[in-house]
């Protein structure tokens, strides 16, 4: 679809071009405008460090091999300061050193082991990229920078009798990921933008059937997805890989500003549930639904259960947008940067109202 066409279209068949699911140009833009901004805070962060703690400095060689590393070719580079071991190995520094700076650190030395296990996180994060593979599968055996932080209802496996245990429920990682590949085929086929969002932002899967989740992701763990077993067919399969690839698009946009004022709290209802979310937590489950519906709208066009399961799930996401749409329009804690994806948003929801109106008449 060309741009002149897209502004000619009546409103509620167009689509946002602003949106990264909408145009490959713009989902560009935004990974490189991530880059850049990590980029120049892993600069930044080494002239604070030689600055404030010196001594640590000299004694590690944080220094040296961070500056190896910022002269790798600039793809190369990229990659690296996106792995999630790299970007949890980040946060954490960052955490050790405001702590240490306000004089409200945990146990001494926090930052000086920060620095010294640079170097050998590194290298994990090099062999790791050299594999080629993305997204990478794995099931216990994990980086342990990502197992620390893990959700807190789930608790890894520990000793030979428990990891026995745990190994044999589900089915083996090789059986997961072919399932998991039939979906990403089928994603392709159905959208390839959004194949596109999957591969290029999810990492690493993280197989747990005995997880009391369905799928799972945060940014305390960014680029990371956990699946259960909960799903009960491919098309939920893809629904889950959707709706976790929505979550890390939506933490790289917030790399570039705030979408929510910080520390703002909120009490919203969620329209889809009876659960109950603060304003960032309400702003993440729009933007997720919105991508949903816009996917299962696909899937609607399918014969037989599929496209009977897509368009319940679409007249049931499609109850709540527009609720959802007004609310956080008129919420006094959202960015500025917030409010322009809003509007993007908004279009799309009027699209997806227009389109099926007897889904929610």
């Amino acid at each position: 679809m060309t741009p002149d066409l897209l502004t000619r279209l009546p409103p509620k068949a167009k689509v946002s071009k602003d949106l990264p699911w909408n145009s490959q140009e713009r989902l560009d833009a935004v990974l490189a405008a991530v880059a850049n901004v990590r980029c120049t805070n892993f600069a930044a962060l080494q002239g604070e460090l030689l600055a404030l703690h010196p001594e640590i400095c000299g004694r590690t060689d944080f220094l040296s091999v961070a500056g190896d590393a910022f002269c790798f070719p600039t793809t190369v580079r990229d990659q690296v300061f996106d792995h999630p071991v790299f970007r949890i190995w980040f946060a954490n520094l960052l955490c050790e050193l405001n702590l240490d700076f306000l004089g409200q650190a945990k146990a001494e030395g926090g930052v000086e082991m920060a620095l010294a296990a640079f170097s050998p996180m590194l290298e994990r994060v090099q062999t790791d990229l050299s594999s080629g593979r993305r997204p990478q599968f794995a099931s216990r055996d994990i980086d342990p920078i990502i197992a620390e932080r893990l959700p807190p209802s789930y608790v890894m496996p520990e000793g030979e009798v428990a990891l026995a245990a745990a190994v044999r429920m589900g089915h083996p990682l090789s059986f997961f990921q072919e399932v998991v590949n039939l979906a990403l085929d089928r994603i392709m086929g159905t959208w390839p933008n959004v194949h596109d969002l999957i591969r290029r932002l999810v990492a690493i899967v993280l197989y747990l059937p005995d997880g009391n989740f369905r799928s799972c992701s945060a940014s305390r763990y960014p680029g990371v997805v956990l699946i259960s077993a909960r799903d009960s067919s491919i098309v939920d399969l893809e629904e889950s890989f959707v709706h976790e690839a929505g979550h890390q698009l939506l933490y790289q946009i917030a790399e570039l500003g705030a979408i929510t004022v910080p520390l703002a709290g909120g009490d919203y209802r969620l329209p889809w549930s009876i659960q109950v979310r603060d304003i960032y937590g309400y702003f993440h489950a729009y933007f997720i639904y919105v991508l949903l519906a816009r996917y299962l709208e696909r899937v609607m066009d399918r014969d037989g259960r599929d496209g009977e399961r897509a368009t319940a799930r679409v007249k049931h996401i499609l109850t709540g947008l527009a609720k959802a749409r007004e609310e956080l329009e008129s919420a006094k804690d959202v960015t500025a940067a917030g409010r322009s994806l809003l509007e993007a948003l908004g279009v799309e929801v009027a699209g997806l109202l227009g389109r099926h109106p007897r889904l929610v008449a």
